[in-house]
């Protein structure tokens, strides 16, 4: 018998040509043709041939996607297990660039507080105490001065606080200093509302 030529169509658009002798790869429509009766092997013969050489039947090459996809189904219920609970959370509020020059000239400041800085939204104080003390002050004040407690955090060291009023927002950052005496840090942002 001639050397038989087969050609099998690959995923990649490449046409996997061989004969007796050996393989090689030619792009598709450029299939290498050998001698079976001076004609080229249609693809579907020629897929009988290689697998008929290789001891497959066609039958079973045409259900190895289906049987790769009932495997990668029988994994999906175990995803659940490989999960685990997380949540993401973004929020954003638009606050007004317009200063408060009232809501800065009337806001309360602590015993023993000086200025560090100012802009015309706020600026930074020094004051000699704890930020708990400081906290404490400005929860008694701001309410006093017709202010509501918007927000509120932090802990230890680490306070922040958003007050606001009718005519105006103010947010306060309390930042305890280290060192060996206690001191903080006050941030004051105002705007109007």
């Amino acid at each position: 018998m001639d050397s038989v030529s087969y050609a099998r169509f690959a995923t990649a658009g490449m046409v996997q040509c061989g004969t007796t002798t050996g393989i090689t790869f030619a792009p598709a429509g450029e299939a290498l043709h050998g001698t079976t009766g001076g004609h080229p092997p249609d693809p579907e013969s020629a897929m009988r041939m290689l697998d008929t050489t290789a001891g497959k039947t066609p039958t079973r090459r045409a259900h190895a996607p289906v049987r790769l996809l009932l495997s990668l189904l029988l994994l999906v219920p175990a995803l659940p297990l490989c999960a685990q609970n997380a949540s993401f959370a973004v929020g954003a509020r638009v606050q007004s660039s317009q200063p408060a020059p009232q809501a800065l000239a009337d806001l309360p400041l602590p015993p023993a507080t000086r200025q560090m800085s100012a802009h015309a939204l706020g600026g930074s104080y020094y004051f000699a105490g704890d930020a708990r003390a400081a906290a404490a002050f400005y929860r008694t004040q701001m309410a006093l001065r017709g202010y509501r407690l918007h927000s509120a955090s932090g802990s230890a060291g680490n306070f922040e606080l958003v007050w606001e009023s009718a005519q105006a927002r103010v947010h306060l950052q309390l930042r305890q200093a280290l060192g060996a005496s206690p001191a903080t840090r006050i941030v004051v942002r105002a705007s109007a509302a």
